[in-house]
């Protein structure tokens, strides 16, 4: 049985980062864990407690493969933002989730309600 691809959102890095969520809690064994180039600017642009906090989340992100924008993204991002009113970070999760057969892991499901083809995970539902 082959994992699901999970991309999580900067605030789902903070929270597993500062222990308000745990992994286990939402990450099976087969998973694959990604993280977007736009999670990536907001995640290290977070003004971090302390030194450990941002080492740790520094830490986390490391162990995340990356899916940088590329142009199709950018592509896709252009059509989701002409068909429904948008933020251009959450267009950018969406799309990036969209064309690499992602679940999207965040908090925020409401910013990606009714968006055709996105399938989203609150990892704080159990």
């Amino acid at each position: 049985m082959s994992g699901r691809n999970l991309l999580l959102d900067s605030k789902t890095i903070i929270y597993i980062a500062q222990h308000k969520l745990m992994p286990d809690d939402f990450i099976l064994t087969d998973d694959q864990l990604f993280v977007s180039d736009i999670s990536l600017m907001e995640t290290l642009g977070y003004p971090f407690s302390d030194a450990t906090e941002k080492l740790e989340t520094e830490a986390l992100l490391n162990v995340l493969l990356r899916l940088r924008i590329s142009d199709p993204i950018v592509a896709k991002v252009i059509e989701i933002r002409q068909t429904r009113r948008m933020k251009l970070p959450y267009a950018i999760i969406a799309a990036t989730a969209l064309l690499h057969d992602c679940i999207v892991v965040t908090r925020n499901v409401s910013d990606f309600a009714g968006l055709h083809g996105v399938e989203v995970l609150n990892p704080f539902d159990k």
